[in-house]
């Protein structure tokens, strides 16, 4: 016999976690503070978040292709 519905104590329970964890990040990540432009003639226009279409999470700098691509360089220079 299996249950079919989650206990109301486990329900309580992460519900207070949750709770509590969500207070303490809140509560001690400080006061906010304004995001500036600096250095930038059109700070006024710059936009200061990714677009929908893009995440930051997808961005990748250094990836294998350019460490294969300086090896197939160099293979090529010492054949």
């Amino acid at each position: 016999d299996i249950p079919s519905e989650i206990p109301m104590d486990v329900v309580i329970e992460v519900f207070l976690a949750f709770c509590l964890c969500l207070m303490g990040q809140v509560l001690g990540s400080g006061p906010f503070l304004p995001v500036r432009v600096v250095g930038h003639s059109k700070a006024s226009t710059r936009e200061l978040s990714a677009p929908l279409y893009r995440t930051r999470g997808f961005d990748i700098y250094c990836h294998r292709g350019k460490a294969v691509a300086i090896a197939n360089v160099i293979r090529s220079k010492k054949e």
